[in-house]
């Protein structure tokens, strides 16, 4: 295959839906890593952001008032892969920071989980996002 024509399939997969998968091949599941990194860091940003009152200064459109549902679950024609992953590194170092000032004992609050389940440790946010982040790792 063509090094243009992988290009093109990247940029195709990255805008495709991260639930939809080109079902004729593997190749084509390997390029949604830039979709993941999308998703995976709004996730982040709220357990190991506004979970411990700690805001990203970024701005990040898919969250913002009439968003379309599910927003960050795909990219538009105007964000490269590059940015993507590039945001997803910014909110590594976010997180990171977060954990590394913390006690895994440390309580905070989920903005959006009912109110009486809504106080948790920084050690089972830990475990719940290696839960959630695992099963897309091999497509990396």
């Amino acid at each position: 295959m063509s090094h243009a024509l992988c290009d093109q399939i990247a940029r195709v997969e990255t805008r495709r839906p991260v639930g939809l998968r080109h079902p004729s091949t593997a190749r084509a599941e390997r390029h949604e890593s830039a979709r993941i990194g999308q998703h995976l860091a709004s996730v982040e940003l709220g357990y190991f952001g506004d979970t411990f009152w700690r805001p990203f200064d970024e701005p990040l459109p898919w969250l913002d008032e009439g968003a379309a549902p599910n927003a960050d679950m795909w990219a538009t024609a105007a964000e490269s892969r590059q940015e993507i992953v590039g945001l997803y590194q910014r909110v590594w170092h976010h997180a990171d920071i977060t954990i590394g000032s913390l006690a895994l004992d440390s309580v905070g609050r989920v903005p959006w989980w009912p109110p009486d389940r809504s106080k948790v440790t920084l050690h089972r946010l830990e475990v719940r996002m290696r839960g959630r982040s695992a099963p897309f790792a091999w497509q990396c």
